[in-house]
């Protein structure tokens, strides 16, 4: 187990397709913490469920060529979820939730 994670009560992963019409991230959960990435070539956003455009939205890291990548940590305190958006087709996302 990553220790990055240690002592939470549960760990929630996953992969959603992200599209033209902002959808929310995964699961109803209430998290502390959620770090997300996007494959290579494609470009997703993190918007809020009141302003749902990329054009007010934060991108998201994509991985890299050679597999590479960064998570974007968000530490996010009992939201829920956060809604994601792209301005391209589909737009394959990954996520790891630690909840509260």
């Amino acid at each position: 187990m990553n220790r990055w994670y240690m002592g939470v009560a549960k760990i929630s992963t996953g992969v959603m397709i992200a599209t033209a019409n902002a959808q929310p991230l995964g699961q109803n959960i209430p998290c502390r913490r959620i770090s997300i990435c996007c494959e290579f070539g494609v470009q997703a956003y993190i918007v809020s469920q009141d302003h749902r455009d990329v054009t007010r939205g934060f991108p998201i890291p994509q991985m890299q060529a050679d597999g590479n990548f960064s998570w974007y940590e968000m530490w996010v305190n009992n939201v829920s979820v956060p809604w994601i958006v792209t301005q391209q087709g589909n737009a394959t996302v990954h996520w790891i939730a630690e909840e509260v």
